[in-house]
């Protein structure tokens, strides 16, 4: 929630620890959902239904990725565009170097809008992980097991 704030105030590190913690969340939630998966499964389906979860995974954070890049990118340009700048003549590579910022005109512009690119990014990663969090809300609550071993006695639930 901190970095869809995000803004040309905030300190690298502050955003560096957030992002961290976003991390750090999006990784505890891993092990949960492997577990989810592979007890709601019969045994000899496990490999399969991990694989299953691994792929989806990888999958979403494909297209993830793919749609918040296209974002960032639409949404810089038109931040530029709109300071005044024409998005060819910036080379973001060059940025990165402390000598090639310092060269840059228009540095605050420039900023201004890759913050506000960037924010949009996390305002949509933070809709996704709601999205997500209501859907895991709706998921069937039963004791680790159960379904596993009604499926074994061949029971619908």
């Amino acid at each position: 929630m901190i970095v869809a704030q995000i803004s040309t105030a905030m300190s690298y590190w502050f955003l560096a620890v957030s992002v961290g913690l976003m991390g750090i969340g999006m990784g505890l939630s891993v092990p949960p959902f492997l577990i989810a998966v592979q007890s709601s499964v019969p045994r000899q389906s496990l490999g399969m239904a991990t694989a299953t979860l691994q792929f989806s995974r990888n999958i979403g954070g494909a297209i993830g990725v793919s749609i918040m890049g296209v974002m960032l990118a639409l949404r810089l340009a038109s931040g530029l565009v709109s300071a005044g700048i024409d998005p060819g003549s910036i080379s973001l590579n060059g940025l990165i170097e402390k000598t090639a910022v310092s060269a840059v005109p228009n540095l605050e512009a420039l900023r201004y809008s890759l913050a506000t690119a960037m924010k949009s990014v996390f305002i949509a990663a933070l809709l996704a992980a709601i999205a997500a969090w209501i859907i895991t809300w709706f998921a069937p609550r039963e004791r680790v097991g159960r379904r596993r071993d009604a499926a074994k006695e061949g029971k619908n639930l």
